[in-house]
């Protein structure tokens, strides 16, 4: 029985080495690339690029049964659409806006805050594919955000 317990006891200590390791090295890729404010010139120059832009991410498929949806549009300020959908109805679906946003950058990764930012729920209902509201779409370009 001594034994038995000196080998979980040996087991144990086996793994502390790499569960060291692997936390050294979690803090550093944190510690890295901190986000930082950007300047307000490369502020402006980035919100230049996504004015008028909208882009959407459907999982697993736009046309799935079972569907989740984003769509992040930058038109008179930001805003943020999700949907839950099965089949034709919308189960769950949410907006988020703003009328301004603050931008941050860590290495080549930006991230964008709401600046007093509005939200509604929107209640269950008929859906075809995404139903968020199409009017500003005309004047838009569409791009598909990849996974990485």
């Amino acid at each position: 029985m001594c034994q038995h317990n000196a080998f979980k006891t040996n087991m144990k200590t086996r793994f502390l080495p790499f569960m060291l390791i692997f936390t050294c090295l979690i803090f550093s890729s944190c510690a890295d690339n901190p986000l930082q404010p950007v300047s307000s010139e490369e502020e402006q120059r980035v919100k230049a690029e996504l004015n008028d832009r909208s882009f959407r991410q459907f999982d697993p498929s736009k046309d799935a049964d079972k569907r989740k949806g984003v769509i992040l549009d930058f038109f008179n300020g930001v805003s943020l659409w999700a949907q839950y959908a099965e089949g034709m109805y919308a189960l769950n679906e949410w907006e988020i806006l703003s009328d301004d946003y603050r931008i941050e950058k860590a290495g080549s990764e930006y991230r964008i805050y709401f600046q007093a930012p509005r939200s509604q729920q929107i209640p269950p209902h008929h859906a075809t594919i995404a139903s968020k509201p199409q009017a500003s779409q005309s004047r838009s370009r569409t791009f598909l955000i990849a996974r990485k």
